[in-house]
C-alpha cells in the first residue's frame, strides 16, 4: 500500500498523506459537524437526495482535512460554495482514486481473519 496517494483534480496534483490518527478522527467528526449532527440519519436514509448529501459531506470532511491545497485552490471561497458540476469533477476523481486507497486504510482496521482453508 502507498502511503502517499497522488490525487490528480483538474490536472493539479496534490499528494494525500496517510492520515495521522488526528486527522482520522477529525474527519469523522467534521462529518458529524457538517451534517448538522444528522450524519447517521442521512447515511441510513433511502433517499437519494440524502445519499448524494452524505458524499458530498464525506468529500469535504476528508478533502478538507486531507487535502487542504485542494480546498484553497477552488475557485470559490468555500467546498460548499462549490457548482454541482465542479463538485461532479471532483466526486469523479475521489470515487476514481480517493476510495480504492481510502478501502485500504480502512482494511488496516479490520483485517481479514484467515480461515483454515487459507
Amino acid at each position: 500500500m502507498n502511503e502517499t496517494l497522488n490525487f490528480v483534480v483538474n490536472g493539479n496534483s496534490y499528494a494525500i498523506n496517510f492520515p495521522t490518527v488526528g486527522e482520522y478522527y477529525a474527519i469523522e467528526a467534521s462529518k458529524q459537524s457538517l451534517s448538522l449532527g444528522f450524519y447517521n440519519s442521512l447515511s441510513e436514509s433511502s433517499v437519494m437526495s440524502a445519499y448524494n448529501a452524505t458524499n458530498m459531506i464525506d468529500i469535504e470532511a476528508t478533502l478538507t482535512i486531507l487535502c487542504p491545497k485542494l480546498i484553497k485552490d477552488l475557485k470559490c471561497d468555500s467546498f460548499k460554495k462549490l457548482g454541482v458540476k465542479d463538485y461532479l469533477m471532483i466526486k469523479d476523481a475521489y470515487v476514481e482514486q480517493f476510495v480504492p486507497w481510502w478501502k485500504e486504510i480502512q482494511e488496516l482496521f479490520n483485517p481479514k481473519k484467515k480461515t483454515d482453508d487459507e
